[in-house]
C-alpha cells in the first residue's frame, strides 16, 4: 500500500505485517498481500491508516499502535478488533509509539506515558511513574519500551530513559549524567548476558544492570 513504513513484525505463522505511516496494515504470506485499511463508519475497522508499532500475543493476535487511533488487539482468525484508547479509559494517549509483549503482558509506550496491558485479565494500568506519584518518567513522551529477562521495564522517553519496577514500585532515571551519549532515546534491545542496549540520536551504550536503586 505504500513505500513509507515505520514497523514490521515476523508472525510466528509465517507471515509478515507491516505497518505503513498513511495507508494501512499490510500482511505478507507467500504470495499473497492482504491490505487493512480504515473504513469510515464500519465498527470492526483499523482505527487509523498511520501504523506506529506492531507485536504478537502467545495467542497469535496481532497488536496494532497507532497515531491517533489508539491500541487494536486483532483477532486473526475471526479478524475482530479489540480497541484500547482514551474514550475507553484504557491508555493515557491515543498516540502508541512502541510495544513489547512478554510474561503475559503487553507493555504499550505512548505520547502520555505508558499502558500496561494483563493478557490474562485483558485489564489495563497506567504509569506515568510510580504508582505512588513520588517519581514521574523523566519526560511522558515514550519513543521505545522494552521488558527485560528479570520483568523490569525499560523506558525510553525524548528525553532520557526510565526504570519501572512494577513489582516494588520504583523508577529510576537515566541521562547524560549517568553516562547515555544522548536523551533522545531510539531503540532498546537485552542481549545473552542480560545486558541492555541503548541506541540514542547521538550513539550507543550498553548498560549492565546490578540492582535497582530507590535513590
Amino acid at each position: 500500500s505504500d513505500d513509507d513504513f515505520s514497523c514490521v513484525l515476523a508472525a510466528h505463522d509465517g507471515s509478515i505485517w507491516c505497518g505503513s505511516n498513511r495507508f494501512g496494515l499490510n500482511r505478507l504470506k507467500g504470495n499473497d498481500i492482504q491490505l487493512l485499511r480504515r473504513q469510515a463508519n464500519v465498527i470492526n475497522t483499523l482505527a487509523s491508516d498511520n501504523i506506529m508499532a506492531l507485536a504478537e500475543d502467545q495467542n497469535g493476535n496481532i497488536w496494532i499502535g497507532t497515531n491517533g487511533g489508539g491500541l487494536q488487539c486483532l483477532n486473526v482468525g475471526r479478524g475482530t478488533f479489540a480497541n484500547f484508547n482514551v474514550k475507553n479509559n484504557r491508555l493515557p494517549s491515543d498516540i502508541v509509539t512502541s510495544l513489547c509483549v512478554k510474561s503475559n503482558r503487553l507493555i504499550a509506550g505512548t505520547a502520555n506515558g505508558l499502558a500496561v496491558v494483563n493478557l490474562s485479565s485483558n485489564k489495563t494500568e497506567i504509569f506515568q511513574g510510580t504508582r505512588s506519584g513520588n517519581k514521574q518518567f523523566s519526560n511522558p513522551f515514550i519513543t521505545q519500551v522494552l521488558m527485560d529477562s528479570r520483568n523490569l521495564i525499560w523506558i525510553g522517553t525524548r528525553d532520557g530513559l526510565n526504570l519501572l519496577d512494577t513489582k516494588n514500585d520504583i523508577v529510576q532515571t537515566f541521562g547524560l549524567a549517568e553516562g547515555i551519549p544522548n536523551n533522545m532515546i531510539c531503540g532498546l534491545a537485552e542481549d545473552q548476558n542480560k545486558h541492555i542496549w541503548v541506541t540514542t540520536a547521538g550513539g550507543v551504550c550498553r548498560i549492565v544492570p546490578q540492582s535497582v536503586q530507590t535513590g
